[in-house]
């Protein structure tokens, strides 16, 4: 287990169509992140039978049964034959050496249910715990149910299941977190940084198993045995539940299904393709719905998030009807186009004919940066910090990368990463490779080694680097793919993003094993392994003619601009992809302005 220090950055949030900037604070956070030795051991998991977590719960229908954990003596706790920890129902939080904060829930004062894994640590047998109302609660009359709970829980080599039967005999499962990896919050935020929301509300459609049945149990399991992965099963945080109901379903209840609209959340303006503002809808109620679609908008920002302006906005097409449970197919708002860098933040608002009786999973929003030399994949410059960072065993070489699609002829010139356990002396390498059935093919250009310095290893944990091609490389239309390299066996760690919902553009290899997708090894998420391309291929020259000249042109190196003829003094800016002032200064006639572009364009 090692500690993580949070990067300082600054995060942009959404809300509604409002957006802003807000700077964290920074505390320093412990995180359970996978061992040195770990080989991405995959996780299990179950399917998840319409799951929808929430920020918001609205209580629109009637309310079957419910129980807040006030009376301990409701609830019957066990645990599986091989292993010995259990759930306790108290007021006190977690209390183990990598403590998440206790549960703020509606009723936390009175008592909460808690499984606190980190404190009872056992992986020698693993843990399976289980906590199971005793009496049984009557659901005749209510023929569509849906289960709401209160929960803190962060995500560390186990799963999190909800069990339901009508006889007490028989157990559907329903897995609570099917898109979690390791050291993520349930309803945002990770070990590294704090839960984005405490508590996270969540909800559940049971009418399946429950729907107009006497006798309903409902069971919480804690499941992290042995066997999901020797060594680190059995030690994760803790799963904290309150504010237990199960009431009727809404009668007209549709939201949106999330989904990121482009692969990259950075891409280079001279290679962004037009988006297709698709979606797809879920029907989460208990009526059949008609003339359901989504509005899309857009809001660009020019300053990195101060302020935004709607650039789009539009209706997609619609269905005539859907049954509750069922799913759209995509609809579509249409294409929208790029037409400058900054920051473009895409809503999709969910609408139907009848008003809908719970607002909270209608809108879902994300954001994508267009700049002039960037590619990336992770959502490290939205959030402020990376998820995690995985490495491969310390005796072992490994590589980590990213597919990128180019569109337009340009040329790659550097790699940029978010690195961490930087040893002094550690061998690190770029490279770059050509594409071939989809899998990562021959390396066609390098950075060559490179040795970690003392300014590397200065920075404990968390450092970004950039990594100089040895020779820039001319690239035509196709995918490339971008890795970096544990070149001798130095335990380096690369930032990991979870919150992206585009899978199959990362790849990992451990040893001698082939590259193979994240997703295969129990990772689903991207690498902050970025590509950088040459920031233009020459230097407009100015209105002043003959009188201001750039060279050498072109170039991605020095460049020198001489006053030869102007007589007053000039000023010249420089500015970074983001709009960041890196180089101002002031060059009267027959002077010269140097600004080094390895430098400032990196």
């Amino acid at each position: 287990m090692k500690k993580f220090y949070s990067l300082l950055s600054v995060v942009l949030f959404g809300a509604g169509i409002t957006f802003g900037q807000v700077t964290p604070s920074a505390p320093i956070h412990k995180s359970k992140a996978a061992p040195s030795n770990s080989n991405f051991t995959k996780r299990t998991s179950f399917s998840n039978p319409s799951a929808k977590h929430t920020n918001g719960q609205n209580h629109t229908a009637a309310i079957v049964w419910s129980d807040d954990f006030s009376v301990p003596g409701n609830w019957n706790i066990t645990h599986a034959a091989s292993t010995v920890s259990d759930w306790v129902i108290g007021t006190n939080g977690p209390s183990g050496p990598f403590a998440i904060p206790a549960i703020t829930s509606t009723s936390a004062a009175n008592g909460f249910a808690m499984f606190d894994s980190d404190l009872m640590c056992d992986t020698t047998n693993g843990q399976v715990g289980d906590l199971t109302n005793v009496t049984p609660i009557n659901c005749t009359g209510h023929s569509a149910v849906r289960l709401n709970f209160e929960e803190s829980y962060c995500r560390f080599f186990d799963s999190t299941y909800v069990m339901v039967s009508n006889d007490g005999i028989n157990w559907t499962l329903f897995d609570a977190h099917p898109a979690l990896v390791n050291n993520d919050y349930a309803g945002g935020g990770t070990a590294s940084t704090g839960a984005t929301i405490n508590p996270n509300l969540v909800s559940i459609n049971i009418s399946s198993v429950a729907g107009n049945q006497a006798t309903v149990y409902i069971r919480f399991e804690f499941y992290s045995p042995r066997a999901l992965s020797p060594g680190n099963a059995g030690c994760g945080y803790a799963w904290m539940i309150d504010d237990v109901v199960i009431e009727d379903l809404p009668s007209d209840d549709i939201g949106m299904v999330d989904v990121f609209p482009s692969p990259y959340t950075i891409i280079p303006l001279s290679q962004a393709q037009p988006i297709d503002l698709a979606a797809m809808i879920t029907n989460t109620g208990g009526s059949a719905e008609t003339n359901a679609g989504f509005n899309a908008n857009v809001y660009f920002s020019s300053d990195f998030g101060m302020s935004y302006s709607q650039v789009f906005s539009g209706p997609s097409g619609t269905v005539a009807s859907f049954n509750p449970g069922d799913t759209t197919a995509t609809l579509s708002a249409g294409p929208f186009t790029f037409t400058d860098t900054g920051v473009y933040a895409f809503q999709y608002v969910s609408f139907m004919t009848n008003a809908d009786g719970d607002g909270s999973n209608d809108t879902i929003t994300h954001f994508i940066v267009v700049d002039d030399t960037s590619y990336a994949r992770d959502v490290e410059v939205l959030t402020g910090t990376c998820d995690n960072f995985y490495g491969a065993p310390a005796n072992d070489s490994a590589a980590f990368g990213n597919m990128y699609d180019v569109y337009s002829n340009t040329i790659l010139k550097s790699v940029t990463i978010n690195h961490a356990f930087a040893q002094l002396g550690g061998i690190i390498r770029a490279d770059i490779y050509d594409v071939a059935g989809g899998m990562p093919n021959a390396v066609i250009a390098t950075s060559g080694d490179y040795a970690y310095s003392v300014d590397d290893t200065s920075s404990q944990f968390f450092f970004t680097l950039t990594l100089q091609l040895t020779t820039p490389l001319a690239v035509a239309p196709g995918q490339y793919f971008v890795s970096i390299n544990q070149a001798d066996f130095n335990n380096m760690g690369v930032g990991f993003n979870t919150d992206i919902s585009t899978p199959g553009g990362s790849f990992a290899k451990i040893g001698t094993n082939a590259w193979d997708l994240n997703e295969n090894i129990g990772l689903p998420g991207a690498w902050d392994v970025r590509a950088n391309i040459a920031l233009s291929d020459f230097v407009k020259e100015t209105a002043l003619g003959n009188s201001i000249n750039v060279y050498p042109n072109p170039t991605n190196g020095m460049i020198y601009i001489h006053n030869s003829g102007q007589k007053d003094n000039m000023t010249v800016t420089v500015f970074n992809s983001l709009g960041q002032t890196v180089y101002t200064g002031s060059f009267s006639q027959l002077s010269t302005a140097v600004v080094d572009l390895t430098k400032e364009s990196a």
